[in-house]
């Protein structure tokens, strides 16, 4: 065999192989992942079929593209994050770092969340440190991560500082508790207050918006356990940074967002 006809086959070899492992890089993806997540409208919503959630929606659009299809068990989040960190799922479909430090978590964020503080309207408290929440019992979800401190807060708090809620329709249950005088004070996120009271048609006349805590960004997290784990992070990670999907998610979202000039809520 002449030199010629050598490189040829070392070149035709190269490709071939290149080929095959690209082929087998791409056989790991599964067909079907199975992520876990908590009712939290509007990103992610339960048995709400035509409305399934910001959230929802931009991710199971993405990997279609990638011929994966979405499957999502919902629970309470304390519980999602129990059964994701043990493997019993493939992973979290939101998650802040902090909440589940066990998982694999893509590098770009999906998105942001803002939480922020209520009282009833009567109240004129503003949060300005934690030192302002000295007198004042504060309500949460169990699990939920806030802003670092808020979150050294909470594990350090006792009965009397803190009401941790755990199971579902925390948004709703935090308002009412509030009106009942259990706290005086709930963190939760804006945008799911202003969606929960219009679904709800909810009195936004007896809430206040006290205070807003920074935009936090919040990711998708997968069992590192999983031989495709790197590879679909990877693949994520492109699509969420990629600014061609950001029409997506800005489409998406449209159908969804309030204007909160639409809402009575007292604010600040």
């Amino acid at each position: 065999m002449d030199g010629t006809c050598w490189r040829k086959v070392r070149l035709y070899g190269f490709l071939l192989l290149t080929f095959l492992f690209a082929r087998t890089a791409y056989a790991q993806l599964p067909d079907t992942i199975h992520l876990t997540l908590t009712d939290w409208c509007p990103y992610t919503c339960a048995n709400q079929p035509t409305m399934p959630g910001i959230v929802v929606e931009y991710v199971t659009e993405l990997l279609a593209r990638e011929n994966i299809t979405l499957k999502l068990t919902f629970l309470p989040w304390s519980r999602a994050v129990a059964e994701a960190q043990r493997g019993t799922f493939d992973g979290l479909l939101t998650a802040a770092i902090d909440e589940a430090p066990n998982m694999s978590f893509t590098r770009a964020p999906i998105s942001y969340y803002q939480d922020c503080m209520y009282t009833k309207p009567s109240s004129e408290w503003q949060y300005t440190g934690l030192e302002s929440l000295a007198d004042k019992r504060l309500g949460v979800v169990q699990g939920y991560g806030y802003t670092e401190l808020i979150n050294r807060y909470i594990a350090g708090a006792n009965e009397s500082q803190v009401v941790a809620l755990r199971g579902a329709n925390s948004t709703s249950r935090l308002w009412d508790m509030l009106l009942l005088g259990r706290f005086d004070i709930f963190l939760a996120e804006r945008r799911a207050v202003l969606w929960h009271a219009q679904v709800q048609q909810r009195n936004a006349a007896t809430l206040r918006q006290a205070s807003c805590m920074p935009l936090q960004p919040f990711y998708l997290a997968l069992y590192p356990g999983r031989d495709y784990t790197a590879e679909l992070l990877t693949r994520l990670d492109n699509a969420f940074a990629d600014e061609k999907n950001l029409a997506l998610w800005q489409a998406i979202q449209k159908r969804y967002m309030l204007e909160d000039a639409s809402m009575s809520l007292s604010t600040y």
